[in-house]
């Protein structure tokens, strides 16, 4: 009975891990893919964006950089435009308040010239950002930046859900698999053991019976002769 247990709790242990190594494997491949279904779209629209506002950001009144900026503004979505010096010029109404003072990679878009992207914590949400440098020709210095926000919570989320999932099917999994491996060692090996015994028994007791029938004779046999 004893390695009957250890033999299950092996089995029960290893179909864990291998299912828990597969689901960490689905679950960065689905945080990755998450990830790069925002970036695209904040492509699209930072892009898209950065044509119409650097100019403005030159010589246009931020007014008009604002009424740019707020038609695509949306729910889950912001867009803020900086100066040279990283300081917030405009942003979209639902956005504005909610962001810092400074943020680094506004300053080192604006210093390097290159988009910025990544994760970051604004007002207390995971948002992911894009930020693209402003610049009227593309051989002078940037003039600005423009960051595109996107909610990004929703990723948490889902991946949590994924997670919980993946934990019941490995447990699920891993029963049904030690549940089959405990009927099969107990038909095939723990049942004609226990009748080999008992003839065994009734032999040292003087008992002239014949050999037990096994199901695997190649298995048992060898142990009535």
């Amino acid at each position: 009975m004893r390695f009957t247990i250890r033999l299950l709790g092996a089995i029960w242990l290893s179909a864990v891990l291998v299912v828990g190594a597969f689901g960490f494997v689905s679950f960065r491949a689905e945080r990755a893919r998450f990830a790069d279904d925002l970036s695209r779209r904040a492509w699209l629209l930072g892009e898209g964006l950065k044509e119409a506002v650097s100019p403005l950001v030159v010589s246009g009144p931020p007014a008009r950089v604002e009424r740019v900026v707020r038609r695509f503004g949306a729910p889950g979505r912001g867009i803020a435009v900086y100066d040279r010096f990283a300081n917030l010029l405009v942003a979209t109404a639902d956005l504005a308040p909610l962001l810092p003072t400074a943020l680094p990679f506004v300053s080192q878009t604006v210093a390097s010239g290159t988009v910025q992207q990544g994760l970051t914590v604004v007002g207390g949400r995971e948002t992911h950002y894009y930020a693209v440098p402003l610049a009227p020709d593309e051989n002078e210095r940037p003039v600005g930046a423009l960051v595109v926000f996107q909610d990004a919570s929703h990723i948490g989320r889902l991946l949590s859900d994924q997670i919980r999932l993946i934990a019941v099917r490995g447990l699920v999994f891993a029963t049904l698999l030690s549940l089959i491996t405990f009927a099969l060692v107990r038909w095939s090996i723990t049942h004609p053991l226990a009748r080999m015994a008992e003839w065994a028994h009734q032999v040292r007791a003087g008992r002239a019976l014949p050999p037990p029938r096994v199901g695997d004779s190649e298995l048992f046999g060898p142990l009535a002769t």
